[in-house]
């Protein structure tokens, strides 16, 4: 996992190596939204960091939210839903041109793509039940919005991370094109069996 909140260790891949360019326009598209992901994921990462740290103190308060940490969670958790609103707003705006599919030596990077987002959701579910799992319901009651808000955000963020991937595969064929298959398969799952506990948990507040 290259994003984890235990290492916060964001690797900066999209200046790995040099990438085509994929659109008539001459961007490229592969590696801008590598960028865009490994940004968002510099923010998304701290904020779940905090929000973890939050829970934990409440914890040790017997789940209780006191009135210095209900502001930080808030904040916390919009953050977080902003980055995935900012993902998903860059990567539609490069769908409304036509998007040509990448070499195959560049593949790899698509599956990076879709490995990073896969993370970058798996960190934020995971937050999230423990948020839900972890506090009082007449205390967590209090940031009900804000975590319905990001789960909001997620599915989303990562639609047109589907289909943009799918784009840039094209008609290819292979051992790498099968893993990008299988990693979207998965993110299709979490974007909908995954988060539904995550939502009943979030529904049951009041």
């Amino acid at each position: 996992m290259r994003f984890s909140i235990a290492t916060a260790a964001i690797a900066g891949l999209a200046a790995a190596s040099p990438m085509v360019k994929t659109r008539q326009t001459g961007v490229n598209v592969v590696d801008e939204t590598l960028q865009v992901v490994d940004s968002a994921a510099n923010t998304i990462v701290t904020q779940l960091t905090d929000i973890n740290f939050s829970s934990h103190v409440a914890n040790l308060l017997l789940g209780t939210l006191t009135g210095s940490i209900v502001p930080q969670l808030e904040e916390s958790l919009t953050a977080v839903g902003d980055e995935f609103v900012d993902i998903k707003n860059f990567v539609t705006s490069q769908l409304k041109e036509t998007v040509a599919p990448v070499v195959e030596a560049e593949l790899g990077n698509v599956v990076t793509l879709l490995e990073d987002t896969t993370d970058l959701v798996n960190e934020a579910k995971s937050t999230l039940e423990s948020l839900t799992s972890g506090l009082l319901t007449s205390t967590l009651s209090g940031v009900k919005q804000e975590a319905q808000y990001l789960l909001d955000t997620i599915e989303p963020a990562i639609a047109p991370v589907l289909e943009i991937s799918k784009d840039f595969v094209g008609t290819a064929t292979g051992s790498v094109v099968d893993q990008i298959n299988s990693l979207t398969a998965d993110l299709k799952t979490l974007a909908t069996e995954g988060l539904a506990p995550v939502q009943d948990a979030i529904n049951k507040l009041v």
